[in-house]
């Protein structure tokens, strides 16, 4: 593990940092009048379900991934650590119980999970290396998830 574990922290501290906004919000408006729709999204561009593309290598045989789960984009690898994002589909409620039946039946070992409504964390370690995952909810109809994993040996 050695030097690889800050790394892994530091880059678990980077992924964290934008939910940390100064960004001041403004007041909900007043509830929706029956002309106004309730749904938060009701499809549209952003709603449309990110590109498939192949599976990377780095992807830990070891860990699996629920059915229907695809990878959609790569990220720069930072400090040795292999950086991806995925179309999960199910919700972080769904995803998070996944981790801690399927992940620990494998031989998973997981680091305290942190969750908030619509989102899961978690550091991982597995026979073949270690990593990081944290699964959004995305508002859409139908709801995806996107997760972020990020993953060494």
């Amino acid at each position: 593990m050695g030097t690889r574990v800050p790394a892994l922290l530091t880059a678990l501290a980077l992924v964290s940092l934008p939910a940390c906004s100064s960004k001041a919000e403004s007041p909900p408006s007043s509830s929706p009048s029956p002309t106004q729709s309730s749904k938060a999204i009701e499809g549209g561009p952003d709603c449309k379900l990110p590109s498939k593309k192949p599976m990377p290598a780095w992807v830990p045989d070891d860990v699996p991934l629920p059915p229907g789960t695809y990878f959609y984009r790569a990220l720069p690898d930072k400090k040795g650590l292999n950086r991806g994002r995925f179309v999960l589909r199910i919700d972080t409620t769904e995803f998070g119980e996944f981790v801690k039946t399927r992940w620990v039946q494998e031989g998973i070992s997981l680091g305290r999970q942190d969750s908030e409504p619509g989102e899961v964390e978690a550091l991982f370690r597995t026979s073949s290396g270690f990593g990081i995952f944290k699964a959004n909810d995305v508002i859409c109809d139908p709801p995806y998830a996107t997760l972020l994993l990020i993953s060494g040996k």
